[in-house]
């Protein structure tokens, strides 16, 4: 009788821990004194280096499933199938939020992948054009540029007249295009050429105008010197650009 009375109080008692009970914690030591963990299973959010409360994202109201959080250069979250180092194909996230696939270092990009992509779709950026193609620079970066074979079109010259400097450079130039021509941007000789204009603009892109820290296209308009050169298109030389000194105030002209 005395046992069966142990027994029930040993059961309520157990029980009453496991309703109280929400959250395991578990702390463990490399190397494990009981040999390698082969298994962990749970059913609910797993911590790892936090003892804190899971939260989510600020508004969401929902935890991770899996949070990670360390500190220092121990901040790498890394995921193998093979405990040799030497995997070929890991996926990490660093301490910044950068991720690497097939590769442990994803070498300053948000995200770096070493191997094939294959994907459904492409969305880069929300300023391309209707039949433009994605074309690379000498850097490997790659924009959304009209293709080869499009013909351009000369869609007028700025009202506001710059001189060399205030232009803004190439990317001013282009802002300044496009704030009066939706979707456009700053006219270079051979656009002009191709289109076959016979009207006279104002600034354009010269032919050496890529080179910075040159006298041509006012050293990449930048300055308003008066001895170095930029270009207008007109017909002073038939129809083709022309030097002109970087003090002078013209319109920009414009394409599309």
């Amino acid at each position: 009788m005395r046992l069966t009375w142990w027994l029930v109080c040993l059961i309520l008692l157990g029980t009453a821990l496991y309703a109280l009970a929400e959250d395991l914690t578990l702390t463990t030591y490399y190397p494990s004194p009981r040999g390698m963990y082969n298994e962990l299973r749970t059913s609910g959010d797993v911590a790892i280096g936090t003892t804190s409360p899971i939260t989510g994202a600020p508004g969401s109201g929902l935890p991770p499933r899996l949070y990670v959080l360390g500190t220092g250069v121990n901040t790498t979250l890394r995921i193998d199938n093979t405990t040799t180092g030497s995997e070929l194909s890991p996926v990490v996230v660093n301490s910044v939020g950068d991720v690497g696939i097939g590769t442990t270092d994803p070498g300053g990009f948000k995200l770096r992948v070493v191997g094939t992509v294959r994907m459904d779709g492409l969305q880069l950026g929300t300023s391309a054009t209707p039949g433009h193609v994605l074309t690379a620079n000498a850097a490997g970066v790659g924009t959304w540029q009209a293709a080869v074979n499009e013909a351009p079109t000369y869609v007028g010259t700025t009202s506001a007249t710059y001189d060399g400097q205030t232009v803004g450079g190439y990317v001013g130039g282009h802002a300044k295009c496009a704030a009066q021509y939706s979707g456009s941007h700053m006219c270079d000789v051979h656009e002009l050429a191709r289109a076959g204009v016979q009207i006279a603009t104002g600034w354009v892109i010269g032919g050496l105008g890529q080179i910075a820290g040159t006298n041509y296209d006012c050293s990449g308009f930048g300055t308003a010197i008066g001895a170095f050169t930029g270009y207008q298109w007109s017909m002073n030389y038939g129809w083709s650009s022309h030097p002109v000194s970087c003090s002078t105030a013209l319109g920009i002209a414009c394409c599309r």
